[in-house]
């Protein structure tokens, strides 16, 4: 009775680890997912507008004014964001300008 008892404990021992081993085994093998990617490529659409009309003649020493205004818009289904540079193609030309966001002369802030 006792070595029925002892084979009994013992097979128990060894299957119920089995038994717990197969169960997670079969989940992971069984276990079937399947997602479909939802996004789509988006563009960004800009247009650039400039309303510049320069002197026809520039003369040395005498004050001329004129505005260059550039206007920038995102015509596109996705949100952007711009970075605007202004530079000069003469940087001796920089003193003489004047800025209208800052109202001063020379470099821009």
């Amino acid at each position: 009775m006792k070595r029925a008892v002892k084979r009994m404990v013992g097979t128990g021992i060894l299957l119920l680890p089995a038994l717990l081993g197969f169960g997670s085994t079969w989940a992971y093998f069984t276990y079937l997912r399947e997602m479909k990617n939802r996004f789509s490529v988006g563009w960004s659409e800009i247009t650039i507008t400039e309303n510049y009309d320069p002197p026809e003649e520039i003369t040395p020493g005498e004050e001329i004014r004129f505005m260059k205004e550039v206007r920038i818009r995102n015509t596109g289904p996705v949100p952007c964001y711009v970075r605007v540079r202004l530079e000069y193609s003469d940087g001796e030309m920089e003193q003489f300008c004047t800025h209208i966001l800052d109202g001063k002369r020379g470099p821009a802030a």
